[in-house]
């Protein structure tokens, strides 16, 4: 049976305080084939502050432990054969190549394009994620949205 409200300290952090939610309000440019870290500005919470909003738009991990990591963007005005991808960063170098990312998404020309995924991470305490995004439409896109979201919550 699971207790309501755990606070068991582990390394320093709260147990299982460790979660965030942030998304884009607004609009975010992605350039043409090159990686573009996406921009979170909005924290609907962050229970150990572990999000920053305002610098490096990054999660910092105030403890050792498992992530679980759900990310989307959402991108505006692809045509057939163009296509956007994301990828999780962990310090500065592309993470763990072996999971199912970056995801791609092919598009149908005038629809938006979602573009998700799914992982869990090792990380130690002040190791950090990112997320960037890709895309190959000749010139800067644009991503926005509640579609544009990114969850962590440590499982143990």
């Amino acid at each position: 049976m699971w207790a309501s409200g755990v606070k068991a300290s582990v390394g320093g952090a709260v147990g299982f305080a460790s979660r965030i939610k942030v998304w884009i309000d607004g609009w975010q440019s992605i350039a043409n084939s090159a990686w573009t870290k996406v921009e979170f500005e909005d924290v609907q919470y962050d229970g150990l502050s572990e999000w920053d909003a305002v610098t490096n738009h990054r999660f910092t991990a105030a403890a050792d432990g498992y992530y679980h990591v759900a990310a989307s963007v959402n991108a505006y005005l692809l045509d057939a054969g163009e296509v956007i991808s994301i990828r999780l960063v962990k310090d500065g170098a592309f993470a763990y190549p072996l999971a199912p990312i970056p995801s791609s998404n092919e598009i149908i020309p005038g629809a938006d394009t979602p573009v998700s995924l799914t992982t869990t991470v090792y990380l130690e305490a002040g190791e950090y994620l990112e997320l960037e995004a890709w895309q190959n439409s000749g010139g800067s896109l644009s991503i926005s949205g509640i579609p544009c979201i990114m969850t962590i919550d440590r499982l143990a």
